[in-house]
This record gives C-alpha cells, structure tokens and sequence, in this order.
C-alpha cells in the first residue's frame, strides 16, 4: 500500500506552463497509460467502489484506492498489483459480476520537482477531455499527508494555476459526464487489450 496525495487543475496554455515547470523541475520521460475501469454498481446507477486496469507500454497493473477529499486534493490508499495476462483478468472479472464502464486514455510529460524529489509533476492530454496539470506526492505512512497538501497548493502558486482551475472532481466523473462511457460489451474471444470491449 502506498499513500497518493494528488491534485489537477485545467490547463488553458500547457506551452507557456511547462516553461515555468523547467524552472522548478526536472524532464523524466513521456508516458502513454490506458486506464479500464470496473465496477459492481448496475448501468443505471453511479459506479462507485471501482478498480482499474492501468496499461503502461508492456505493463499491467489492478488497483483500487480508498479515496477521501481534503479541499480539493486527493488523498488515497492505494493498492496495486502487477499483472502478467490483462486479458485473464477481464476474464476473471467478467465472471465476477464486474462491467466496464469507462476507458480513459491520456499522454504525459513527467516532470520530477528538484526541491521535492517525490512531487511528480504531469502535463496530461486526455483523450475527449483536454489538458491538465497533476501534482502527486507519494508516502509510506499517512504523515506525509499535511507536508504533501502544502507543497501541492505551493506549487500551484509557483505556476501561477489560479484556484479556480483546480478541478476536484475525478477524470472518470468527468468523462462519464460527457457521455463517454458506462455501457460497453466484453468479447471474450478477443486476443487483444485494445479489442476486449467495444461500446454497447
């Protein structure tokens, strides 16, 4: 388990923001994630209680979080596992009761804060959404929360993000709200990631 303290915010002019990133931090690497997400909860009602399948190059790995809000920053529980045949655990879920209801893709550039090593920042394009600035923080043990909430809300004040482009609200809720998800079907016979569910 590791604790993940994170928040985003809306971006209007991701150029002109990762110019002062790189005056703050350090590029690592771009990144391309494909997040499936599963819940118990019928078609009709809000998914809630949900675990992802996140899909990083030849990576996989099953999560699920226990998630509270403390002002508009994320703090989660966060339990992960790595996986050797995604499709086995479609499998696996399908026969567990467990639907589909959104995929979310989104392209990163990561930046690694000098100050604080462990403060990853990301500017995220997600598909059928738009750009976005992440700050996360990772812990061990739940003390990093406070000193993780500050140092998020000081960054922000050192790109110049103003309040009201932090969304607190999660990327899935977003997506759902434009209509992009909920309903999809499970092709079993599938023999790839990409082609194991396609929209009702």
């Amino acid at each position: 388990m590791v604790y993940e303290i994170e928040a985003k915010a809306w971006l209007d002019h991701p150029s002109a923001v990762e110019r002062h990133i790189r005056k703050i931090a350090g590029f690592k690497k771009m990144e391309e994630k494909t997040d499936y997400y599963f819940t118990q909860s019928p078609p009709h009602e809000q998914p809630h209680d949900n675990c992802r399948l996140r899909i990083v190059g030849e990576t996989a790995k099953l999560s699920f979080k226990n998630r509270r809000m403390v002002g508009k920053t994320e703090v989660n529980e966060e339990h992960e596992l790595g996986l050797d045949d995604p499709l086995n655990l479609f499998r696996f879920l399908d026969r567990s009761g467990f639907r589909m209801f959104v995929i979310k893709h989104k392209k990163s550039k990561v930046y690694r804060q000098r100050k604080t090593p462990n403060a990853r920042l990301e500017i995220n394009q997600v598909k059928n959404l738009g750009n976005f600035l992440e700050i996360e923080i990772l812990g061990k043990t739940r003390a990093v929360e406070s000193s993780a909430i500050r140092e998020i809300k000081n960054i922000f004040n050192a790109l110049k993000i103003p309040e009201e482009k932090i969304e607190p609200r999660k990327y899935i809720e977003l997506l759902l709200e434009k209509g992009r998800g909920n309903r999809y079907i499970y092709h079993p016979r599938a023999r790839s990631v990409s082609r194991a569910y396609r929209p009702a």
